[in-house]
């Protein structure tokens, strides 16, 4: 928010007695940096902790962890790591260069002014107006990447992925192991291209590209005056090509 303090509402929820609340303690700490932590006063004290915190967007929020819960930021500003072990992951229209992780849930980020690293093990991963360079990485889930500046790498092994790319100022890799991968370029964009999969076919959608080496599944060649590498490469799927002006998410 606009104003200049930190405002923190914690809320200790348990369905096995008020009692039990009293196994948690919610610490705040304040030197240079602010410190919120929950510690817990004896081994799994079966009590929900919720943070609801506003804070200046000049604050920098560098270390948002949770074991088991989802975490939601929005407007915050600066934003570093970003981590929970059972949750999902929401940030909205932050800044800085956010390294994201949880293990079992999904991880949406939409309006982000900087980089974002994606990584979760068992969801899906949808990046959304990304003003630097974005990869994700999921084992079990789908990556949606939707107008990002530079797009490094996107990998997964159970799902599809979808990529909208609007410039090649680096080599981009997209892997799939067992869903389709579907890119949508701009016409006027300079690459060399490298797409194969292995049980499945490559669908160019009469996108224009100057082919080396051409079969149902494997496609070598440039686009526009060629440049840095796209590679896709997926084992059981199709590979589709289009033109951007034929987006859909």
């Amino acid at each position: 928010w606009d104003k200049d303090f930190v405002d923190v509402v914690v809320t200790k929820k348990t369905k096995h007695g008020s009692k039990a609340l009293e196994n948690v303690d919610i610490i705040m700490a304040q030197k240079d940096d602010i410190t919120l932590e929950t510690k817990h006063l004896k081994r799994n004290p079966k009590v929900t902790v919720i943070y609801e915190v506003h804070v200046p967007k000049k604050l920098l929020l560098r270390n948002i962890k949770s074991s088991n819960g989802n975490i939601t930021i929005k407007d915050a500003g600066k934003t570093d790591i970003v981590r929970t072990s059972n949750g999902t992951i929401k940030i909205t229209n932050c800044t800085g260069k956010i390294n994201v992780n949880t293990s079992n849930g999904s991880i949406t980020a939409e309006d982000i002014n900087g980089s974002v690293i994606a990584h979760t093990s068992n969801g899906r991963i949808r990046l959304e107006n990304i003003d630097g360079l974005t990869n994700a990485v999921t084992t079990n889930g789908s990556i949606q990447i939707l107008n990002a500046v530079n797009i490094g790498t996107l990998k997964t092994s159970n799902g599809s992925i979808k990529a909208h790319i609007i410039n090649m100022s680096n080599d981009v890799d997209i892997k799939s192991s067992n869903g389709s991968i579907t890119v949508y370029l701009p016409n006027d964009l300079d690459a060399n291209i490298r797409a194969i999969t292995s049980n499945g076919r490559i669908k160019l959608h009469e996108f224009p590209i100057t082919v080396s080496d051409v079969t149902k599944t494997k496609v070598l060649g440039s686009i526009g005056n060629g440049g840095n590498l796209l590679e896709l490469k997926t084992s059981n799927s199709n590979i589709h090509i289009y033109d951007d002006t034929k987006i859909v998410f």
